[in-house]
Formats: C-alpha cells, structure tokens, sequence
C-alpha cells in the first residue's frame, strides 16, 4: 500500500489505544574495529558452484514512490505506542548490570548437529535430530516463475565454519508445559535461540524488500550458535485469488528449497504464513494482489490446507506458524475475529498434521497485552508465540512513525519490555502453554552501543523467564549480518551468545 495509505489507516489505529500501551514493529572469523566479523570462507561460498541452485524472480527495478522502512520490515507498531505497555506486572525498571540469564546447561552449536535440549525433557533429542525425507534435501524449484527472473548466485557451504560455544536456555517449566505433550514441550525447548530470515520470502516478490535467498548462510546461521530458523512466507500473493487459493507451484518449489537448505543445515524451521493485508483490513503493499473481500478468509484456510497436506512428511522439526501479528480488524478484545478464525486455520492442518508443532499468537500484533484477550487453544501440541520491541522509540527509530531523530541512544528503561514478558509469563503458567518470542530487535538507525545494551537485556530477560526466542533479522533494516560484506555484526551477535 502507499505510505499516505498506511499512515492514515495508523493514525485511526493510534487514535483508539495511544493512551493505553505501546507496541513494537514490528559466520564466523576475524573481528576488526568496525564491528563486524570477516569470514573468508563466506566469501569463498559465494563463489563456489552448487548442485541445486533455485533461480527466483526478482523485480526489474525499485519502485521509488515506497519508503525503505514499507520496502523493510513493515511491522507497524510504531503507530499505536509512545513506549510504554499495558501490564498487570508490577516490574522495577531493571538494569542490564543486575540481571542474570538463567541457564542450566552448555552446549557446542555445530554445523551438523542440533543444540542439545535439557535433559530434564526426555524427548527433545528423538524430536531435534529427526532426519528429513531423502527428497526434501534434493528439492530445486523450477528456473523460472511468472515474475521477472534472475539466476541465483551460484553457492555453496563454507569450506570453513567457525564454532560458537552456546548457553542452553532454560527449558520451559513452572507449569508451562502443562497442557501440551511431553514431545511439544520438548520442542519449544529445543527451538532455544533462534533468527528470523526476514524480508525474503514475504516480499510481494522475493528480493523487494532485502537479499535473495543464498544457500552458503544456513551452515553460517548453525556455526553461529542459533537452533531455529523462522521463515516468514507470503503465501497469499502466489495462490489463485478465487476462494480455493491453489498455490503456484514454482513458488511452493522455492520454499521447499529454502526449506530443504535449512534442514540440511541441521536447523529447526518455523514456516510462518506472513503478510496477508486484507487479512487485517490493511491496504495492500506494493506489487500486493487484490482479491474479493468475500473470499479473504476462506482462501486463509484454503492455503493452510494445502500447505498442510505438501508438508505432512516433513520431521517434527518444521513447524507451523497460522499467522503473522494479526491486527487492526482481527482485534477486538476478547470478541476479537481472531479468537474465531484461528480455530479454522488450526483446524486444517490438523486433517493432515494431527500432532504437529504449531505456533499462534494473539491478535493486536502478537503483542502480551492481548494475552487476556486471547482464546486459549485446546490443542495440546500449541505453542503461543509473541513479540517484543519495546520501547519502540528506540527500537525503531528510523521507520515511519516514530518522530525522534536517529542515532538516538536507549535511556536504559526496561520497564516495558520486563513487564510485557511478566505478563506473557502469568499467562503461560496459567494456561500451560509454552512460550516462544518470535520477534524481537531494534533497527540499524540506533546507535550500536545502545542496541548491544538493549539487546542483552532483551536476550538475558527472555531467558530468565524460561522462554525460548528468535531475534528479527538476518539482513536489511534490523540484520544481524551484512550480506554484502558477509560478515556478522561481531558486537550483536557477541550479545546473543555471550
């Protein structure tokens, strides 16, 4: 959708809670003095051939009448908050100096086996180092697609990868597991520390908004420490716009290949259905296909149950996420559209998927704060999934709606950001569903030093909770890793895995 679109469609939005609470957006080598890490062996992956190469279409050129921040992550909290949440949690402010992860094991991430889950959870090994179907690994879609194409970049895995010594986090407990099987448990667990490769696969067409997939960055992702991979995809775009939704193949074939890249790297996989406007009642991004508003909901359980069916043989590794942050027509306390909708999409993939993981969040952009309001899921083999970005006039300044210049340092206040994981976790022992933050981050307008600093508080409060997280992004506006100079921000990634 157009920015003046967007922005007038925030501004209704900001109108009704403002007042309320805040909300937010939404390998290895040598270190040097800039920041980053340098790792030769990513250079040299990007020039070695690869067997399965999985061309893409990428768009011809750059619509300039969009702003980077729309072309980016598009998270939109920024208009509904000034920094503070909504809370039953009476937290203190608390200081990165006085707050200690909570911990109960040490593991090696390595570039072949999964992270190992605590041993109080007799499950976790069985679950995360189920091996995948031979076909998958050898998934290659088609060389073309309906957009214009481009040939991937020919890659391959690193000939060298460097070796993170990781602290396992905490495995869900204090009543979290209560109503979900021992196996599920035991996979939240095993999804420990987790990246989102974001502003890929959810573009209108990938490559809009950020890199094209390379296949050299799933070993890079495992040597650097991380367990878990979630991909958000943008699957209503690449369906027929009639209520059955039947999904392109050629693209369907791009994500088996990503898929299939990130399995062979040992990696879990959350498949997180994302962007999907008239969902939400937005406007439609730019390069967005319309469809009659009638059909809107049903092609949503359409695609589930396709996706559900194309992915049934797939290792409980791979997960499923319903949707991304619904909001804005989904929300309405606890008559929220997405309490009777949600049922639906869970209910599809369970005609073919009866005891697959699948992740679902509440509505108001997955934030804590609608927790109460959120219909909690029967199923025993849920996890609830949130976000947090608070206080997001740090976290994403820089991105439209936010009013304070950039290069503007964090006050060190972590008031909202404690007492929405406090909230998060009265529900989770109350309702007996584990908890994974699937979005957290702060955008590269920040100054580094003040996003290493929130970034470890972030980090180290998820943990001492007892959940398990995946930081937002790989690449583009808030990347842990620079895909052009193919190095990791050494000073980020050094808060992630201290």
């Amino acid at each position: 959708m157009t920015f003046e679109a967007l922005l007038s469609h925030r501004r209704i939005l900001s109108a009704a809670i403002l007042s309320a609470f805040a909300l937010a957006a939404c390998g290895g080598g040598t270190s040097d003095d800039t920041g980053t890490i340098s790792s030769a062996a990513s250079v040299a992956a990007s020039e070695a051939a690869s067997d399965a190469t999985g061309d893409v279409g990428t768009s011809d050129s750059t619509d300039d009448s969009i702003s980077t921040a729309e072309r980016h992550h598009r998270h939109n909290w920024a208009t509904s908050n000034d920094g503070a949440s909504v809370s039953t949690s009476t937290t203190t402010p608390t200081t990165v100096a006085t707050t200690t992860p909570v911990t109960t094991a040490t593991t090696t991430a390595s570039t072949t086996t999964a992270t190992t889950a605590p041993t109080t959870v007799a499950a976790t090994t069985s679950v995360a180092t189920t091996t995948a179907p031979a076909t998958a690994a050898s998934a290659t879609p088609p060389s073309t697609t309906t957009a214009a194409t481009t040939t991937q970049p020919a890659t391959s895995t690193p000939a060298t990868t460097t070796t993170t010594t990781t602290t396992t986090p905490t495995a869900p407990a204090d009543g979290h597991c209560a109503s979900v099987t021992a196996t599920t448990c035991s996979l939240a667990a095993s999804m420990a520390r987790g990246i989102n490769l974001g502003n890929m696969l959810e573009a209108p067409v990938e490559g809009d908004w950020g890199p094209v997939f390379d296949p050299a960055w799933p070993p890079l992702i495992k040597a650097a420490g991380f367990s878990t991979v979630r991909l958000p995809v943008r699957f209503s775009n690449h369906a027929s716009v009639d209520a059955s939704a039947l999904l392109d193949p050629t693209f369907l074939a791009r994500v088996d290949y990503v898929l299939a890249q990130l399995k062979a790297a040992g990696l879990n996989v959350v498949i997180d259905m994302h962007h999907y406007r008239q969902l939400d009642g937005d406007g439609l991004d730019s390069g967005e296909i319309a469809v009659d508003p009638s059909v809107v909901q049903a092609r949503a359980i359409a695609i589930w149950t396709q996706l559900g069916s194309h992915f049934a043989s797939q290792p409980a590794s791979v997960m499923f996420e319903l949707y991304n942050e619904p909001h804005n027509i989904q929300d309405t306390g606890a008559s929220a559209p997405w309490n009777a909708l949600y049922p639906k999409l869970l209910a599809a993939v369970r005609k073919t998927n009866p005891t697959r993981a699948v992740l679902i969040g509440p509505a108001f952009w997955n934030n804590a704060s609608a927790l109460p309001d959120f219909t909690p899921p029967t199923d025993s083999n849920v996890i609830v999934t949130i976000h947090n970005y608070l206080p997001t006039v740090f976290t994403l300044q820089g991105q439209w709606g936010q009013p304070q210049p950039i290069n503007t340092p964090w006050n060190g206040d972590a008031t909202a950001f404690t007492g929405a994981l406090d909230t998060a976790k009265a529900w989770s022992v109350a309702q007996g569903k584990p908890i994974f933050v699937g979005e957290f981050g702060s955008n590269l307008a920040a100054p580094l030093a003040s996003r290493v600093a929130w970034t470890t508080m972030a980090r180290t409060q998820i943990e001492a909770r007892g959940f398990q997280w995946a930081v937002w992004n790989f690449d583009s506006d808030f990347g842990l890793y620079d895909t052009s100079a193919k190095a990791w921000n050494a000073a980020l990634l050094k808060t992630l895995f201290p």
